[in-house]
Protein backbone atom coordinates (compact mmCIF):
# COMPACT_ATOMS: atom_id res chain seq x y z
CA UNK A 1 0.00 0.00 0.00
CA UNK A 2 0.91 3.13 -0.58
CA UNK A 3 0.40 6.55 2.47
CA UNK A 4 0.70 9.92 1.54
CA UNK A 5 0.98 12.66 4.24
CA UNK A 6 1.31 16.29 3.86
CA UNK A 7 1.56 15.91 0.05
CA UNK A 8 0.95 18.36 -2.88
CA UNK A 9 0.05 16.65 -6.35
CA UNK A 10 -1.33 19.07 -8.95
CA UNK A 11 -0.59 19.62 -12.77
CA UNK A 12 0.94 16.08 -13.61
CA UNK A 13 -1.74 15.65 -15.90
CA UNK A 14 -5.49 14.38 -15.86
CA UNK A 15 -5.63 12.41 -12.94
CA UNK A 16 -2.98 12.66 -10.19
CA UNK A 17 -3.02 9.12 -8.49
CA UNK A 18 -4.71 6.16 -10.25
CA UNK A 19 -5.56 3.91 -6.81
CA UNK A 20 -5.39 -0.04 -7.76
CA UNK A 21 -7.92 -1.24 -5.12
CA UNK A 22 -6.88 -4.12 -3.85
CA UNK A 23 -3.90 -4.86 -5.88
CA UNK A 24 -2.49 -1.49 -4.61
CA UNK A 25 -4.42 0.74 -1.52
CA UNK A 26 -3.80 4.22 -2.30
CA UNK A 27 -4.35 6.63 1.08
CA UNK A 28 -3.55 10.27 1.25
CA UNK A 29 -3.83 12.70 4.49
CA UNK A 30 -3.18 16.27 4.87
CA UNK A 31 -2.89 16.19 0.99
CA UNK A 32 -4.05 18.68 -2.15
CA UNK A 33 -4.80 16.68 -5.05
CA UNK A 34 -5.40 18.18 -7.90
CA UNK A 35 -8.09 15.42 -9.36
CA UNK A 36 -10.12 15.13 -6.02
CA UNK A 37 -8.45 11.99 -4.84
CA UNK A 38 -9.66 11.39 -0.97
CA UNK A 39 -11.13 15.42 -1.40
CA UNK A 40 -13.11 15.79 2.03
CA UNK A 41 -11.54 13.28 3.56
CA UNK A 42 -8.97 12.63 5.81
CA UNK A 43 -8.02 16.59 5.55
CA UNK A 44 -7.71 16.04 1.80
CA UNK A 45 -8.66 19.20 -0.71
CA UNK A 46 -8.31 20.20 -4.32
CA UNK A 47 -7.68 23.79 -4.66
CA UNK A 48 -4.85 25.60 -6.28
CA UNK A 49 -1.88 25.38 -3.95
CA UNK A 50 -0.65 28.77 -5.61
CA UNK A 51 3.19 28.00 -6.51
CA UNK A 52 5.23 30.77 -6.44
CA UNK A 53 6.24 30.00 -10.08
CA UNK A 54 5.47 26.96 -10.85
CA UNK A 55 6.39 27.17 -14.74
CA UNK A 56 10.23 27.94 -13.63
CA UNK A 57 10.39 25.43 -11.10
CA UNK A 58 9.84 27.26 -8.01
CA UNK A 59 7.38 25.26 -6.03
CA UNK A 60 7.79 27.47 -3.07
CA UNK A 61 3.85 28.26 -1.37
CA UNK A 62 2.60 32.06 -2.27
CA UNK A 63 1.66 33.66 0.86
CA UNK A 64 -2.56 32.81 0.64
CA UNK A 65 -1.89 29.57 -0.28
CA UNK A 66 -4.46 27.05 1.17
CA UNK A 67 -2.09 24.70 1.90
CA UNK A 68 -0.32 26.68 4.48
CA UNK A 69 -0.51 25.42 8.20
CA UNK A 70 -2.40 22.64 6.75
CA UNK A 71 -0.10 19.57 7.28
CA UNK A 72 0.04 17.36 10.22
CA UNK A 73 3.84 17.13 12.41
CA UNK A 74 5.26 13.66 11.95
CA UNK A 75 7.85 11.79 13.70
CA UNK A 76 10.84 12.99 11.74
CA UNK A 77 9.62 16.65 11.91
CA UNK A 78 11.75 17.28 14.58
CA UNK A 79 13.41 20.53 15.64
CA UNK A 80 15.96 19.80 13.41
CA UNK A 81 13.65 18.95 9.85
CA UNK A 82 14.42 20.79 7.56
CA UNK A 83 12.24 21.28 3.76
CA UNK A 84 14.78 21.41 0.80
CA UNK A 85 15.27 25.18 0.72
CA UNK A 86 17.06 24.32 4.31
CA UNK A 87 14.23 26.64 6.41
CA UNK A 88 13.13 24.38 9.74
CA UNK A 89 9.78 22.80 8.78
CA UNK A 90 8.53 23.19 12.26
CA UNK A 91 8.69 27.31 13.21
CA UNK A 92 8.20 28.20 16.65
CA UNK A 93 5.55 31.05 15.60
CA UNK A 94 3.16 28.62 14.28
CA UNK A 95 3.66 24.94 15.06
CA UNK A 96 1.92 23.24 12.05
CA UNK A 97 3.44 22.65 9.13
CA UNK A 98 3.29 23.57 5.50
CA UNK A 99 2.02 21.02 2.79
CA UNK A 100 4.59 20.15 -0.04
CA UNK A 101 8.24 20.09 0.05
CA UNK A 102 9.05 24.41 1.39
CA UNK A 103 7.58 25.87 4.41
CA UNK A 104 6.30 29.25 4.25
CA UNK A 105 8.12 31.37 5.76
CA UNK A 106 6.44 34.75 8.11
CA UNK A 107 6.36 37.72 6.00
CA UNK A 108 8.10 40.40 7.53
CA UNK A 109 7.44 44.11 6.92
CA UNK A 110 10.22 46.78 6.35
CA UNK A 111 8.68 50.22 6.90
CA UNK A 112 10.45 53.38 5.52
CA UNK A 113 9.56 56.65 6.39
CA UNK A 114 10.58 60.06 4.45
CA UNK A 115 10.46 63.02 5.89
Amino acid sequence: SIELNNCILWGNGEREIIDRGASLKTTAYHCDIRDGFNNGTNNCFARDPRFMRPAAAQYQLRTHSPCREQGKTLSWHTADGVDLDGNPRILPAKGIIDLGAFEGLPLHATWLILR
